[in-house]
Parts: C-alpha cells; structure tokens; sequence
C-alpha cells in the first residue's frame, strides 16, 4: 500500500507544482544572451556547453556580409562534434582538455582544466568568425581522435590517466604519418605506459610532465616518429618490465584490484595466441567482456572456494571467459570445465583446457611461468 500511496503522492507533485517556463525567442542571437544569463545564475552548463555559447557570441557581433555563412558554418561543425561526442561527458570533457592543452604557444607541464581550457579557446578566437570557425574544427578533430581511442577496448584499457592519453590522441592528430609509423608508436605508447601504471602500479602523478610535454611536441610536429620512440622509451627508463612482473607475482593474490590489468593482459595474449595459429578473434565475445566489469569475465580455474588458498588467485590459475559462462561455472571443479572452455571459442581458455581435467600446483606453477616468460616479450621496447 506504501507504494500506491507514494505513487499518487507523485503524480499529484508533477500534477500541481511542476511548472515549464516556454520563452520565445525571435532572434537566434539572444539565445546564446539568455544562456549567458543562466549560467551566470550558477545553472549547471557543462563546460563544452559554454564554449559553443562563447563562439557563437562571438560569430554573431563579427562585422561582415557573410555572417549567416559563418553560423551555418559554426552550427554544422559543433552538430559533428556533439554526434561524435554523444552523451559521453568523460569523452567531451577530455576533448576540451585536449584540444586546448595542445594548442598552447607555450610548451606545457600539465592537462589545462576545463576553466582554463575554454578560456583558452574563447581567447584564440575572440577575433572574429575565421578564428572561430578555425577553433571548433580542431576541436572536432580532437574530439574525433579521443573518441577512436574510447572505441579502442584494448589501449584504452591500458590506462586511466588523462596526460597519458593525451599522447595517443596526439599521434592519432599527426596526419604525416604513415599507417605502419602510427601503428609503432601507439604500440610503444601502450608498452611503456601499461609498464608504468598497470605493472608498476603508479598513480595520476607519475610522468604528468612527460607525457604533456611530449605531446605537445608531436602534435606540433616537432619530432619525427623515431625522435618519438625514443622519448617514449626515455618516459619507461625507470619502471624495467622484468622487476615490475616479478614484483606482481611475488603477491600470492594477483585478483584483488588487479581486474582491470588481467583483463587487458589476457586480451593481448588472446591477440598473441591468434596472431601464431592464424586464426581470428572472437570479436563478439570480446565485446561481451570489454562492456562488463572485468570481474564478471575473470575466471578461477581452481575455484575460489577452493581449500588451496595461497593458488586460488595466482595469476597460473586466472583465465578469462565470456560473463555468463563465468558466473555459470562458479565453483565447479577443474576437472569438469574443460568442455565448457573449449566451447568459448576464446583462445585462452583453450590454452587451459589442454591441461585439464588435472590442475594442481604444479599446473598453475608451471602457466604462470609460461605468462610471465611471454609477458617479458610482450611488453619489452
């Protein structure tokens, strides 16, 4: 009865007391007056919002003929940027970030904020509509190249931090590269940097610098792709792969708070495993598991209830399968899993099932010492 009653206490409250202002405007240039207005009210506008505002204003008081041109111009520009950006506020707020940090005079030592972001880009086309026409093209380039790099699972994947994703967007902006020097340089940018914050374990404030600094650069042109590698593998120079995977695996618990990692590290392997037996990938199931929480997709060959604690959740015994398949097995044995892996069609849980239905120490021992030997390839310069 509560609900019925809290049901009809809503519909009254919509009912009575819910009311819509409808304010006709004739003029499209007053529009941008009233948003102005409510933001300096302490309305909630998203950063991305106030910019387009800030343009637009200054397209309709530039002086001209072709004022009309410019504001189809500017509209048309900023529709592609918001379909690009979708409603995703993390992907708009970090192309803002971008765009501005890399279009600085001045080399920069870390990410602008979104304040002093649209500060920067309201004041570089305060001159008229060329300037700013000029400014929300390069904003919709930038907001292109973040969104390929939140479309990428597996290098998105690598990090969580912004000033390190600056740098694979400022690759993706370089268009006098070729698609081999691309591909060499997002490789090295996701070695060095899955080195540094997924295997070392660092946080946002390690190589802030570093990274904006060499970003800048490369978005500027300033270095060539070799020039390039070579200042990515100087960022790596003090977080060595092999010290790193060792320190990981002496922690007998390599689960908790390591999702994201063995997901992202499982994947490569998937990619490895595909590249040597020519064979394709599963894209449909691995976009199962990329859209999950990396918990639901991480498998305990040895079952977590299991008496064997200290192997539970070495990385030997962690595989990933496809969610529902997760939850499903549970805590069934080893021993009855291995037509349920092999029916993945997921490489690495095949991988297992070659050495099932025994697993025990030594098996887990003995594919942890096969991952970390891979690994120390993998992610080597």
């Amino acid at each position: 009865m509560k609900e019925k009653g809290d049901l009809i206490e809503l519909v009254s409250l919509l009912k009575n007391r819910l009311t819509f202002i409808f304010h006709e405007i004739d003029e499209e240039k007053l529009v941008y007056t009233v948003f102005e207005v409510l933001n300096s009210r302490g309305l909630d506008v998203s950063w991305f919002d106030r910019l387009k505002s800030m343009l637009m204003a200054v397209v309709f008081e530039s002086d001209g003929g072709n004022v009309s041109e410019h504001i189809k111009e500017v509209h048309k520009i900023w529709s592609q940027i918001y379909e690009c950006a979708g409603l995703d506020l993390e992907l708009s707020t970090e192309a803002l970030r971008f765009a501005a940090t890399l279009w600085l005079e001045e080399q920069p030592k870390r990410l602008l904020s979104e304040a002093d972001a649209v500060e920067c880009l309201r004041e570089k086309s305060s001159r008229g509509a060329a300037e700013v026409i000029s400014t929300s093209r390069w904003l919709l380039r930038v907001t292109q190249a973040v969104a390929r790099l939140y479309a990428d699972h597996q290098r998105k994947a690598v990090t969580e931090f912004s000033q390190a994703r600056l740098l694979a967007v400022a690759v993706n902006l370089r268009e006098d590269l070729t698609a081999d020097e691309r591909e060499a340089l997002l490789q090295r940018w996701e070695n060095v940097t899955f080195r540094i914050y997924g295997i070392h374990r660092k946080d946002s404030r390690t190589k802030v610098g570093d990274y904006v600094r060499l970003a800048w650069a490369v978005t500027r042109g300033e270095l060539d792709p070799e020039g390039v590698l070579a200042q990515l593998k100087w960022i790596g120079r003090d977080f060595p792969l092999a010290r790193g995977l060792d320190e990981f695996v002496k922690n007998e618990d390599c689960y908790s708070g390591w999702g994201e990692e063995i997901r992202y590290m499982l994947y490569r392997r998937e990619r490895y495993l595909a590249e040597h037996q020519d064979r394709t990938l599963n894209e449909k199931k691995w976009k199962a598991i990329w859209e999950g929480q990396a918990a639901e997709s991480i498998e305990h060959v040895l079952p977590q209830k299991n008496r064997e604690q200290k192997l539970v959740h070495r990385l030997g015994n962690l595989v990933l399968l496809p969610p529902r398949v997760n939850s499903r097995l549970g805590a069934t044995e080893p021993k009855k899993k291995k037509e349920e892996y092999l029916k993945t069609g997921l490489l690495v849980a095949q991988e297992v099932a070659d050495s099932l239905p025994a697993w025990d120490a030594r098996a887990i021992r003995q594919r942890e010492k096969e991952l970390l030997a891979w690994a120390k390839k993998e992610w080597a310069d």
